[in-house]
């Protein structure tokens, strides 16, 4: 209920405060979910979706949001802690792994955003190993190998701006090639 409405009203003038009580609601709603969700993957899983798109509201880069950085990288994180412990106890489900992948790349890019570098950097590199698995896959998806490109690319960004351009070159360098060899197939 709370995306749907939050999605009716996001554009509309002078809806900030709605949107802020919208946040403010259903985190008081997945705290108290979560106290009681217990180890119920299923559960587990909505409750990352859940505190996604809670960040996304709150500070996300890729849509209309609320200016709270620190909000959205506490809401990613929590999505993060229980991707990460759904995925240590289910290695083999590949979209769970995706949904991981997707929630580095956003804690990476919200970090960069508070000029946390290094924890950006750890996002980052954690983002390109899950990616790089994914792409290895012999019956890997185009989006997997285009997430692995896309990954090398951001860690040659930030490699580059943190004063080690010949690295970053190397890295933006593989995932030129690479997708050179996306357009081929």
């Amino acid at each position: 209920l709370m995306f749907d409405f939050h999605g009716a009203i996001q554009n509309l003038p002078g809806s900030t405060p709605a949107r802020q009580m919208l946040v403010e609601n259903s985190l008081r709603y997945l705290e108290a979910l979560s106290a009681e969700s217990g180890n119920e993957p299923a559960l587990q899983r909505e409750l990352g979706a859940a505190y996604e798109k809670v960040g996304d509201v709150q500070g996300g880069f890729r849509s209309a949001n609320l200016g709270d950085l620190t909000g959205a990288t506490s809401s990613y994180r929590k999505a993060l802690a229980i991707r990460e412990a759904l995925s240590e106890a289910q290695p083999q489900d590949r979209e769970l792994r995706r949904e991981l992948l997707r929630n580095y790349g956003k804690l990476s890019e919200i970090l960069l955003g508070q000029d946390d570098t290094q924890g950006a950097m750890e996002a980052t590199r954690a983002l390109v190993r899950l990616a790089r698995e994914l792409a290895a896959y012999p019956d890997a998806t185009l989006a997997d190998r285009r997430n692995f490109a896309s990954a090398l690319g951001s860690l040659g960004f930030q490699l580059a701006q943190q004063g080690r351009p010949g690295d970053g070159l190397l890295s933006l360098r593989q995932a030129i090639a690479m997708y050179e060899n996306l357009l081929m197939e």
